[in-house]
């Protein structure tokens, strides 16, 4: 009964020892558990330096990109500035051979029937020519009429702003059935220009001026237009040759 007292005891004893064990052990695992709580919580967010070098980054790549795009924007400008200009110039040429190809045999004073004057050897350099053409004019009633004017393609430096090239102008009159001239009608068919010259062939060779001594009754076989246009850096030459119908 002795023995059986002291193991009930020493149960009892180590039981409330276990007990106390446990209770004793039970706050620190509740710590342990927080701190992972919290190691986790932390590895979850982003420190203020990170964020500082993840917005440090972006300002970069956005600049890059931004740079780029105005870089390529200038470009397609300046790209499509100079093909607005160079197609004004390619489209003077034509008309201007479209109109000497047109011309006819109406005096301008006398027995002359075309008159080229060469521009100045210094600085922008401008022919002026001035002829008469014949096209078909259709009228109100549906029929056909052969329309005379006397065209003039002079170049002149542009007004206000000299350094910016030569304006090659355009001036018509139309010739009336009694012989008299009706008001004069301009507009610029080309800007920026460097250069704009007019030569004509009378058989033998090309002439800067007309008429000669010997050609005054007659008109050229052919005209050579040449036009230099400048935009910018870029500077392109345009030519083309009309054949006059005698």
């Amino acid at each position: 009964t002795g023995n059986d007292s002291r193991d009930t005891a020493a149960k009892t004893h180590g039981g409330s020892i276990v007990l106390n064990a446990r209770i004793m052990s039970a706050p620190g695992a509740r710590e342990n558990q927080g701190s992972k709580e919290s190691t986790t919580r932390y590895r979850l967010a982003f420190s203020l330096i990170e964020l500082l070098v993840a917005a440090a980054i972006v300002t970069v790549v956005v600049s890059a990109v931004f740079a780029v795009y105005r870089t390529v924007s200038a470009s397609m400008d300046s790209f499509n500035a100079d093909r607005l200009v160079f197609d004004r110039a390619a489209a003077a040429v034509e008309m201007t051979c479209r109109d000497l190809s047109c011309m006819v045999k109406v005096p301008l004073a006398g027995s002359v029937y075309v008159t080229i004057e060469p521009g100045p050897d210094s600085g922008p350099a401008g022919s002026v020519i001035c002829f008469h053409t014949a096209t078909r004019a259709l009228t109100q009633d549906g029929t056909d009429k052969v329309q005379v004017e006397r065209v003039r393609y002079r170049a002149r430096a542009e007004e206000g702003n000299p350094e910016a090239g030569l304006v090659l102008t355009r001036e018509t009159q139309l010739l009336k059935p009694d012989g008299s001239m009706g008001d004069m009608t301009q507009e610029d068919v080309g800007r920026s220009l460097e250069d704009f010259s007019i030569t004509v062939f009378d058989g033998e060779g090309w002439h800067e001026t007309w008429p000669s001594e010997s050609s005054k009754k007659q008109l050229p076989r052919a005209a050579r237009v040449v036009l230099t246009c400048r935009h910018g850096r870029t500077v392109r030459t345009f030519e083309s040759v009309a054949v006059i119908r005698i």
